[in-house]
Formats: C-alpha cells, structure tokens, sequence
C-alpha cells in the first residue's frame, strides 16, 4: 500500500516522497488517530438524523481500536452543546467504556510534568496513570468554542469526562491577559512528543494577545531539535474580518504539524506553509452542521504514525456519514431558451429542481448499494471467526442542497410544499432550496451608482457582502430589523440598554455581560410598577410607557443609560436616606383610558393585600365594615385630579395624611369582583364634592 511519507531533517522538511514499506520497528512509532469536530448530540431529537452524531463517533472510536493506536487526538467541539442532554453525555460515556477502556497496555509515558499540562482541571493527571482506572486507549482533547468553559468554576462538558477519568482535557486557560502553552511530552522508545494545545479562545483576543507578545510557548529545556512539536488549536482559519481569525504565521516555525480544529470542510491531506515551515492537517467535521458546500466534502479521519521527526498520514474515510449532495443551479443557463414571461415559468423551476433532488437521491442509493456490498463480502471472508467491527453503513435517506440563482427575472416557489414531494426520501425535506440572485448582485456591485437610487439591501445581502460583523454593524443591524418591522417591537428594554449588554458580551468577554443587563431592567421596572401600585390590566401599557420615558432621559442624557437609576426620586436628599420616604416623581405621560390614579405609599413586606372576590360580596362586605368607606373618603379627598385633553396630569396629587396601615383592597382575580369595585368608586365619589377626579367614558 503506498503511504504519503513526510520528513524534517536539518531544519528543513525534504520533497514527499512515496515507500512501499515504512518504519518497521513498531516500538518506535507513536500512532495515533487525529479526529476533531464530532458535534456528538447534534439534532438529537430529529427524528431521521438524531443518531447520526452518535453512529459516527462510534466507529471513528472502532478505527482506532482496530488500528490499535496509542491514543486519540482530538481537535475540540466533541459535544454540539456546551450543556448537552443527559441522553446525549449517557451515548458518549458508554461508547467511550466500551472502545477505549480496558486491559490493553498503554505502550507511551508522559514525561512532562502533569500538574502544568492539566493545571486547570479538577483532576491534574492522565487517566491512564490512575491506578483505580483500565485504560487502554487514552484520548487527549482540547475543548472548541461549542463545549467551551462557561458560568462557575469556568468547567465545560469535556471537564465532566476528565474527571470521570474517560478523557484528556489539556489546553485550557483561565487568564485573558496572557496565554502561556506548555507542551505534553510524550515518549514511545526513541521517539519524542511535543504536543501543544490551545482551546478555543474568542478570536479577537486571541489575535490581540498574539500581536501584543502575550502568547509563550515552551519547548523542551534538553535536546529540543529532536522533539516532533505537533500543536492543535480550534479557532478560525479562513480570514473572517480583520481580527475573527488566526493566522497561521501567528504560530511559531519550529512546529512540525499543526492539527486544526473548528473548520468543517475535511483537508485532512498535509498541507505545506511555505512561510512557517510546517504542515497543517484539518480533519474537519465528522457530522453535517450546516448545508453548505464545504459540508459536501468526504468526511475522513486521520491516521497519524510519527517515528523520530518523520511522519506519515493515512486518510480513513468514514462510512456512516450521511451522504450530502450540494449544487449550483443557475436557471438562465439551465433554462436558456424559456420565456421569463411564460405563464408556467414557476412550474418548469419546479421540475428542473425536483430532478436534480431525484438525481441525489439514485446517488445515495447507489452509494449505500455499493457499501452494502461490499460489507458483505467482509462478513464472508470472515466466516468462522469473530467479526473485527460492527457493521458500520451509510444512512439511506441523503441530505440534498440546492442554492438556486434566479437571477434574470425567474419566480420562485414554496420550498415547503416543494419538500413535501420527498418526505422520507430525504432527510432534511423543509430545506432542499435556497434561493439567491448572485449574478444580479454582482452585476449591481460592478456597474456604476446612479443619484437617487435607493440602495435596499436584505439581511442576506448584507452577510454575504461582509463576513464576521462587529460590534457596531451588528447593533446597526438590530436597529434596523426594529425599524423595518412595525411588528416587532421593543416594550422593555430600550435599543442602547441592548447595545450595553452586547458590548459587554463581546468587548469585555462577559458571558453574562447581556444578562446582567437584563435583570437590571427588569428589577427597575418591577420597582416602578410596585411603585406606582399598578394593576393586571395597565401592566403591559405602564411598562411601554415606563421604558419610552428611559429612553427619553437617555437621549436627554447624552446617551446615558436610565436602567440604572433609581426608580424612586426624592427632591429633598435628607429625605432619600429615610427608610419610609416614598415619595415619586409621576410621569408627564398617562394613558386617557386610565380610570383614578391614587398615589398610595409602598405597601410593606409584611402587609398582605385583600383581594376583592365578586362571589363573596357579603363577607367582604362584614370584613371591610364602616370604617373602609370613612378611609377610602379619606384617601379621596387628599387627591385633587385635572385631566388634560392629551391625559397628563396638570396638578400632581398631594401625600397621603400617613394612613399607611389602612387596608388596601388589590383589583384581581375576576370580572365580577373588578365590577363591583368600580361600583363601589362610584358610589363613594358621589358623597365627595370636593374631588374633582376625571374618568375615562369606556369603563
């Protein structure tokens, strides 16, 4: 079998050359199984492709038990979510006891010094070292951005595993002021392992710690030129704007191969960095997150055998992906000679994108077929002995993809009913099309502007014009859709109360950062509608109306958030100090519906309010006695009410002579006891003269 042979010597990495045979000695050789990306739990709860995550990581933990390696290598993003389902750590605990431990002898040592390789985990050692543990194939992974460390104690669902002693977790940092890498070194006979790891870090500051000399790598202190350094990270390779990305002549020269995680798209061939001098290996994804074309690439895993400074890569295709077909369907030159003004336009679209579907799918059939075939013939040469694996297949029902350019004036059509036609034929039927017009895009971006025109560009557009978006295009990009859509409106938060939280988030590596925000707003609401006694039915308008005035004194304020401030304000200071001063500043604007606005002191912590209940009319009637009409005349006539046109209070309501222990009957509950209430009111203010008191005609 010809073998792709990659060597260092003198600094300097020679041609690639092709052996029929390679490192006979076996002791020597350190092999182990590259894989990065699982994303085990994704779509769990689909009903077709919930067991995809789970099938595959099943055998890509057979291939390394059936290539008898010495440990598995992986590249981050292990798990889909950064808390997965019970079911879904379960699967990944009992694939993980039943492949990987057991009696079978580890044939590597660890020579580093552990306490500083797994400085930040619970647990500072290899699992294969606990003497309470049978280990047979070991598994050292850094985490990814989807498993990343969160909340208190900064742990990750990996950590879970490390100090269940089922895997690895190296690479993690808890600074973000400095990032410091010190190597794992291995030893397997005469060869020597560096591995360096980084976990995933937000890639703007990753990117800054790199420019500011922040980040240090370690290297042996004996004999460094005869270490193989391997480092795997898991961060953006592609550029995604001018910071979201790290370059890889970020990473030091004397590195031999950088393993790469995060990106999907499978290049697990070597790929040489002419700047740098080493080579770098990206395993991608070993399950479809996303239908887009680099998805569409042949999922494979790694083989790697390293001897000395000399390594060599075997690709191992994995059978039970799913099969993903992507295409490009231009109609102008697919249906060149149709009329765009023809009736049927729609329907002849229809038709072309239905039979490339059904060309996928006698694809698909014919690829399972063919693995199914050759399964077979497997079983039967292994007649009479154990089978070496499980039977390892390809799922029947592909996923298809068609991006669809109906640039030159052609229709579209439901991509529902559209999918409808190939229900358990497919697996993901809801989303076969994507419709763009790339080529009139591209047209508008080439041709000269014309004044006056009125540049309207969709959510889509703007993605694909600008990949990675700031800070500020992303705010922008909310303000907008809140603009456009009459529909969707903000009735709390206001848009720079938003804009705080996402700053904190992104600026400030604040997981909680949009959180706190948030919980301060709703505290500050909550206090001004206890405040303002509010009742069930003006909650929702008191609560508009009370972040419109927030976001009035901001721009008053210069921009100035007011979910801070206090929503009680006292004009005296000597009085803000005192525990029962309740006084407050109403707003300008009320609600013409609003019916009696009393202005009552806070009802303490200990006073449980009445609830009025229309079905027991006598008995509130016996409680209440003579004395509750004397206090609510009472509270009446301190209130002098003059109602504008535009509903704003002209004369503020004067305090309360005090009666803080009067009993205080709360509208809830039903009509009827709401009814009789107003009833009462009614009947009270008649006996008032004095109480000028406007009310709305609809009551």
């Amino acid at each position: 079998m010809l073998s792709l042979i990659l060597k260092r010597q003198a600094n300097r990495f020679l041609l690639p050359v092709l052996r029929y045979s390679y490192m006979e000695n076996s002791a020597n050789i350190l092999r182990l199984l590259v894989t990065s990306d699982n994303h085990v739990g994704y779509l769990e709860k689909d009903g077709i492709r919930g067991r995809d995550s789970f099938t595959t990581l099943e055998e890509i933990l057979c291939l390394a038990q059936q290539h008898d390696v010495d440990f598995i290598l992986a590249g981050g993003d292990l798990f889909h979510e950064n808390r997965p389902s019970i079911h879904c750590m379960n699967e990944v605990l009992r694939l993980i006891r039943k492949y990987c431990l057991g009696d079978r002898a580890v044939r590597f040592e660890i020579i580093s010094d552990a306490s500083k390789n797994f400085a930040n985990v619970s647990f500072p050692s290899a699992n294969y070292t606990d003497p309470n543990l049978n280990v047979g194939v070991p598994i050292f992974s850094i985490h990814g951005n989807h498993d990343d460390p969160a909340g208190p104690g900064n742990v990750c669902a990996p950590d879970l595993l490390h100090s269940c002693g089922f895997l690895n977790l190296f690479g993690k940092s808890n600074s973000v002021e400095t990032l410091e890498v010190s190597p794992l070194l291995l030893r397997k006979g005469s060869t020597k392992l560096a591995i360096y790891g980084i976990g995933a870090v937000r890639e703007e500051r990753l990117h800054r710690l790199f420019l500011n000399d922040k980040v240090t790598f370690w290297r042996p202190e004996d004999d460094a030129e005869d270490w193989f350094s391997l480092a795997v990270v898991h961060q953006n390779r592609v550029r995604h704007g001018p910071t979201g990305y790290l370059p890889e002549n970020f990473l030091p020269n004397f590195l031999d191969l950088v393993v790469w995680g995060h990106e999907h798209d499978c290049r697990i061939e070597p790929e040489w960095n002419s700047a740098q001098n080493f080579y770098v290996v990206q395993p991608g994804s070993s399950v479809a997150t996303s239908l887009i074309e680099g998805e569409a690439l042949p999922k494979a895993v790694g083989l790697l055998e390293i001897h000395g400074r000399e390594f060599k890569l075997t690709r191992l295709p994995l059978r039970t992906v799913r099969p993903f077909f992507f295409e490009d369907l231009i109609l102008e030159e697919e249906l060149a000679g149709v009329d765009i003004n023809s009736l049927n336009l729609a329907q002849r679209v229809e038709e072309v994108c239905a039979d490339r579907v059904s060309q996928a799918i006698s694809k698909a059939a014919a690829a399972t077929a063919a693995a199914i075939s050759q399964e077979k013939q497997r079983l039967k040469a292994e007649e009479g002995e154990t089978p070496s694996r499980p039977r390892f297949l390809p799922p029947p029902e592909p996923i298809c993809r068609l991006r669809v350019d109906t640039s030159g004036g052609f229709e579209s059509f439901s991509i529902l009913r559209f999918g409808q036609k190939f229900v358990g034929r497919v697996a993901n039927p809801k989303d076969l099309i994507k419709f763009n017009r790339n080529r009139e895009r591209a047209a508008n971006r080439s041709g000269p502007a014309k004044e006056g025109d009125i540049a309207v560009a969709s959510t889509a557009e703007s993605e694909a014009k600008s990949v990675g978006l700031s800070v500020d295009d992303v705010e922008t990009l909310v303000c907008r859709i809140l603009a456009s859509n009459k529909n969707v409106n903000l009735r709390m938060f206001t848009d720079a109360e938003l804009s705080k939280g996402l700053r904190h988030f992104v600026d400030q590596i604040d997981g909680s950062g949009i959180k706190s925000v948030v919980d301060a707003v709703v505290a500050s609401t909550q206090g001004h509608l206890c405040v303002h006694q509010c009742t069930e039915d003006r909650v929702a308008s008191e609560v508009s109306r009370y972040m419109l005035t927030r976001k009035r004194e901001a721009s008053l304020n210069g921009g100035a958030s007011a979910y801070a401030q206090s929503v009680t304000t006292v004009s005296d200071p000597d009085k803000a100090s005192t525990p029962n001063s309740t006084a407050v500043d109403l707003e300008k604007e009320w609600d013409t519906r609003s019916t009696v606005l009393v202005r009552r002191p806070m009802v303490p912590s200990d006073f449980s309010p009445r609830i009025f209940d229309g079905d027991s009319e006598n008995k509130e009637a016996e409680e209440l006695g003579g004395d509750s009409d004397q206090d609510l005349i009472n509270q009446i006539k301190d209130v002098e009410y003059d109602s504008t046109e535009d509903g704003s209070i002209a004369s503020e309501a004067s305090s309360l002579s005090g009666r803080t222990g009067a009993r205080v009957a709360t509208t809830r509950g039903s009509r009827r006891g709401a009814d009789r209430q107003s009833r009462q009111l009614d009947s009270l203010l008649a006996d008032v003269p004095d109480a000028r008191v406007s009310r709305a005609a609809a009551g």
